[in-house]
């Protein structure tokens, strides 16, 4: 195998590894309990979206109904967030943040922003041909990572 090559997957793996733990990490803000990123890129995504139904938030996270139902289902016991009846049709649940569910939305935002603007200035190094191959590769390793994922 290419030495290159090598260290290029095991960069990949290294990230990807980083991105594994913090998805177990708990964060809080402003004095909320602490939420691992499932929670919070729910309330996120109910922040960003409260016209999004269960299907929709579901369809957005990839993820299925009955977990994201579970997390929500949970996040409403904690007061984060509450469910809604559409009005004219019973059987369509959105949900809207509670304050609580405010802050933890605000602090997640705040916490994007401030990763975002670090990767944003490593990126910018890198010419819009260079970003653009990056692009490219990150669309090709995830249609192999797809297709991999459906063998048996």
């Amino acid at each position: 195998m290419n030495q290159d090559f090598q260290e290029l997957i095991d960069g990949f793996y290294q990230v990807t590894g980083r991105i594994n733990k913090l998805r177990n990490k708990q964060f809080s803000f402003a004095g909320t309990v602490p939420l691992n990123t499932a929670a919070l890129h729910l309330i996120d995504l109910i922040g960003r979206h409260p016209d999004y139904n269960l299907t929709q938030l579901a369809t957005t996270l990839s993820n299925t109904k009955g977990a994201v139902s579970q997390l929500a289902s949970k996040l409403v016991a904690r007061n984060l967030i509450s469910r809604r009846q559409t009005p004219g049709n019973e059987k369509t649940v959105t949900f809207a943040l509670t304050a609580a569910g405010r802050r933890v939305f605000a602090g997640h935002q705040q916490l994007h922003a401030e990763l975002y603007q670090q990767l944003e200035a490593i990126l910018a190094a890198f010419s819009p041909a260079e970003r653009a191959k990056l692009k490219q590769a990150l669309a090709a390793i995830d249609d192999c990572l797809t297709d991999y994922g459906k063998q048996e």
